[in-house]
């Protein structure tokens, strides 16, 4: 059983994890997004994030502004909707792949958007970047750890994962990661494609902030550092992939 006083008292962990450990987080799921074989190839063949990118990064803006609001994911919460929109979506999605690939890929690669890929990612969105905090400096205590495993446990439920495949435990949680990011499949033929347009997204997103006097100087530092992220979170192999330089650029 879920205890939504917790799920809200996570949601107040998650809203307050800092910029640093949210865009760690953030990095993290992007690489799996655009180098991941599995996302990747399921994202891609798709072809909305290349038809309209700007449109789709809104969506996803809002899907995360609304997630940690109260009462956003009450029965008739915003979030709550959203997330059962994002599981329609996916079956939506899995069903079409299904028709397209034949149930000889299927058979091969499994099903498009697994359940245990919904579960992988409630430590993704949810401990992992609370630990990226920690690692940073802030500091948490155990049932902070275990309120936000417990938000994020409650998003993956509404959005479809079994609840036999939901770790029960912060622990439990990092090692499903663990396990899905050794065994995540190598980039699919979208992963330069949609590359490109993380690039478009970062760089828009550069654009829209301006720094007071030294806009023009600091902005490159910016996006080194920024790319560093990409390195700490990735490694060297997946950071080099998605920034294309060998390696980041002291500052």
């Amino acid at each position: 059983s879920i205890d939504m006083s917790r799920v809200r008292h996570g949601a107040i962990i998650a809203a307050n994890v800092t910029p640093a450990g949210k865009g760690a987080g953030m990095f993290l799921n992007t690489i799996a997004t655009v180098q991941g074989g599995a996302v990747g190839a399921a994202v891609g063949a798709t072809g909305r994030m290349q038809r309209d990118a700007l449109h789709r990064a809104r969506e996803s803006a809002t899907f995360w502004v609304h997630l940690p609001r109260p009462g956003g994911l009450e029965r008739f919460g915003v979030a709550f909707q959203n997330a059962v929109r994002v599981r329609l979506m996916h079956a939506q999605v899995r069903a079409m792949l299904t028709q397209r690939w034949g149930l000889a890929w299927i058979r091969e690669h499994g099903v498009p958007i697994p359940n245990s890929s919904i579960a992988a990612g409630i430590p993704t969105f949810g401990v992992a970047n609370v630990l990226y905090d920690v690692h940073f400096g802030k500091r948490y205590d155990r049932r902070d750890l275990e309120d936000v495993h417990a938000f994020w446990s409650y998003i993956g439920y509404v959005m479809g994962a079994d609840e036999d495949l939901i770790p029960r435990s912060p622990e439990e949680g990092m090692r499903i990661l663990d396990f899905a990011l050794s065994v995540m499949p190598p980039p699919s033929q979208y992963a330069d494609a949609l590359n490109a347009i993380s690039d478009l997204l970062l760089d828009s997103l550069m654009a829209s902030v301006r720094f007071p006097v030294f806009d023009e100087q600091l902005k490159p530092f910016v996006r080194e550092a920024l790319d560093g992220f990409y390195f700490f979170v990735g490694g060297d192999f997946l950071g080099s992939r998605i920034t294309g330089t060998e390696r980041p650029t002291p500052i």
